[in-house]
């Protein structure tokens, strides 16, 4: 088995949802839509019977069915802006649970300003062990990843990937599972790895999905998890808005100063 470490520079932002938390961008995840679309698998209504789900089988070490591939690294600046895309719809897409004025006509024709916000980030970063027996095959569905893009609505320009830096990594090889001090980087199931997190007070828990699809709720387990921080980032305050503020003040400034001289 081989380490790497893989980072992946994007060209636009990428699509965040206003309701609910910041979500981890899986590796394994990317992966597995890849290689179950090259067989012609894709994602269906069928996928929400649990009897339906497809698990890919992908040249990834792994413990049954969690693979060794942590979740992304977000780079330290990150700057997040509020943003709306139309998208046409009817009610009974639930439009209105993130666009609450949207009246619908019971036309599909009918649009919506759906909110959300653009996070703007130089690039991401995932660790991954890799079966050395299939190293070849693991290569070919990476390159895949900078034509499909990352996040939700790369169709419409979120998440486009510029390119991908691939390199050994020796330094800490477990970061495709837990950083040297021992915090997971990727949901991990605590019936299957109870041995290394056991009595740590400091490792989050939660319930969460571990394998692909991670929408799919009803696969949820206790698990331990990563600190937000990992994949979060450090928000950016954005200088230029201070800038445009302050010459905003300054007119206004000018404003009066002219409209007192005029009653003088």
């Amino acid at each position: 088995m081989s380490d790497y470490k893989i980072d992946i520079s994007l060209s636009s932002p990428i699509f965040q949802k206003t309701t609910g938390s910041t979500n981890m961008i899986m590796l394994d995840a990317l992966l597995a839509r890849i290689a179950l679309e090259r067989k012609g698998i894709r994602k269906t209504s069928v996928e929400l019977l649990p009897e339906n789900l497809i698990f890919a089988n992908l040249p990834i070490e792994r413990v049954e069915k969690c693979y060794l591939c942590s979740g992304h690294f977000a780079t330290h600046s990150v700057y997040s802006k509020p943003d709306f895309f139309a998208k046409r719809a009817t009610d009974s897409q639930s439009v209105r649970a993130v666009s609450p004025f949207f009246h619908s006509t019971g036309a599909v024709s009918h649009p919506a300003l759906i909110p959300h916000y653009a996070v703007a980030t130089k690039g991401i970063t995932f660790y991954v062990r890799v079966m050395d027996s299939r190293k070849d095959e693991f290569f070919d569905l990476l390159k895949d990843v900078k034509l499909y893009g990352i996040g939700p609505k790369t169709s419409i320009g979120y998440g486009q990937v510029a390119g991908l830096q691939i390199v050994v990594n020796k330094t800490q090889p477990d970061l495709c599972y837990k950083t040297a001090e021992g915090i997971p980087t990727r949901p991990l199931p605590i019936s299957l790895f109870k041995n290394e997190f056991q009595g740590r007070s400091d490792v989050p828990t939660g319930m969460s999905n571990y394998f692909a699809p991670y929408w799919f709720r009803k696969n949820n387990v206790p698990c331990y998890l990563p600190k937000p921080e990992q994949y979060t980032g450090l928000e950016k305050f954005n200088v230029d808005i201070m800038k445009d503020v302050r010459s905003e003040l300054v007119k206004k400034v000018l404003e009066k100063k002219e409209k007192k001289q005029k009653r003088a």
